[in-house]
């Protein structure tokens, strides 16, 4: 049995490392394998459970969260699982699109005693993020202002409230606080302007982060940007071939030379103080 732990163990910690770092598959064979010597242990199942949700393996998902309620009916020694097993259900209602389930189990998880504010924190963050999935915007951001509250360097919070602040049109708070994505997604801005006044007659060129979409959507800006400087690069796909025609800058498929700044291509509103409701006329 002794042995059985240890491997047990031993598997457990190979698949936190992985999912960590991302590598779901590899996590996912960890936990198993780690159950194989304790089939019955909740801590291992919860993680198990989370990285099915990654790999998009909901009805094996389900299963889990099933075995997990039989086995916390007839055991009284993993209460200190209980938290984490209500952030794993949270998290399954979620990604089954069942956010009324998912805010009832949020609701059920805050009131737990010593929860850390952290936590507490992302918990609140997660509830906002739900209440807006079913239109109650406003829920959202108070949701999303008590999570930073309890902890001021919650970055996901405060980009959920730059994308609720971006659907109800107020610019002026969503452009700033969706610049938080820059952090989040753990993009170089090394090369950022502090001040948009910056690139005047400097090489500059615009990157970009998302998708399609997106990039046609927020081309619209780059326009603005010739007030400041002839000297812009805009690196777009391949894809995109003879898509956009500028007068000044050059639309380039590989990034060529040094720049002076490089600015990712939905920072653009922000840095150019393009806020209020005259942004569709843009």
């Amino acid at each position: 049995m002794n042995n059985n732990f240890e491997l047990a163990k031993e598997f457990f910690y190979k698949g936190e490392e992985n999912y960590s770092k991302k590598n779901f598959s590899y996590a996912e064979q960890n936990f198993l394998i780690s159950l194989n010597f304790l089939p019955n242990k909740i801590s291992t199942l919860i993680n198990l459970g989370l990285t099915k949700l990654k790999l998009r393996k909901i009805d094996e998902a389900e299963e889990i969260i099933c075995k997990i309620n039989s086995l916390l009916k007839v055991s009284s020694k993993e209460e200190g699982n209980i938290e984490n097993f209500l952030n794993f259900k949270s998290l399954f209602y979620g990604e089954s699109n069942n956010f009324d389930k998912s805010i009832q189990t949020l609701e059920q998880l805050i009131i737990i005693k010593n929860i850390s504010k952290n936590k507490l924190s992302e918990y609140l963050s997660y509830m906002g993020i739900a209440h807006s999935k079913i239109g109650n915007y406003f829920k959202n951001i108070d949701l999303q202002q008590k999570s930073l509250k309890l902890n001021p360097n919650n970055i996901q919070a405060k980009f959920n409230l730059g994308l609720q602040y971006l659907k109800l049109e107020n610019f002026k708070d969503g452009w700033s606080f969706y610049e938080n994505r820059l952090v989040k997604n753990s993009l170089d801005t090394k090369l950022y302007p502090k001040n948009i006044k910056d690139i005047k007659n400097k090489k500059v060129l615009i990157k970009p982060e998302q998708g399609f979409g997106d990039i046609i959507q927020f081309s619209r800006f780059i326009p603005l940007l010739e007030n400041y400087t002839d000297d812009i690069d805009f690196l777009i796909p391949k894809q995109f071939g003879n898509l956009f025609k500028f007068s000044k800058i050059k639309t380039i498929f590989e990034k060529k030379k040094n720049y002076d700044y490089e600015i990712y291509l939905c920072s653009l509103p922000f840095l150019l103080n393009v806020f209020y409701s005259d942004l569709k006329n843009i």
